[in-house]
């Protein structure tokens, strides 16, 4: 099981840019911090504790298993057809999560990518509703 961050801790780590939100047991990476750590690996002789170092973050306060998955997981995600990206949030999950406990930039940030994929859809369904209906060929 990882380690649990104290509040102290949390508090350092929210002060981190590329820190989208942490909590007592999670912390979660901007895409830019991702790109940055993959870019920062790549360069020889950078190891992966000196990747997070360099872009302000303790390696003891993280850990070495949760510094190896954010890796693993980075990697993953640049090979996945989304490509790198910040976490994504379902509009539930939205409505449940405590943004108080998050930088107030971050929480604006989030809730406005939120209301554009809302849009989005709503767009999306004000066309389809529009659409005249398909001939099936019978009478």
């Amino acid at each position: 099981m990882a380690n649990l961050f104290t509040k102290e801790q949390q508090e350092i780590l929210r002060a981190n840019p590329y820190t989208l939100s942490v909590s007592e047991r999670q912390i979660r990476f901007t895409a830019e911090f991702k790109r940055r750590l993959l870019s920062e690996i790549s360069k020889s002789g950078v190891t992966y504790k000196q990747a997070f170092r360099n872009l302000g973050y303790d390696p003891e306060l993280l850990g070495k298993s949760r510094m190896l998955s954010t890796v693993s997981n980075t990697r993953a995600q640049v090979s996945s057809p989304q490509g790198l990206r910040d976490p994504g949030f379902s509009s539930k999950r939205l409505a449940k999560e405590d943004l108080s406990r998050k930088r107030t930039e971050t929480a604006i940030k989030e809730l406005q990518k939120e209301l554009l994929r809302t849009q989005q859809e709503l767009s999306f369904v004000k066309k389809i509703l529009q659409l005249p209906p398909e001939d099936d060929g019978t009478p």
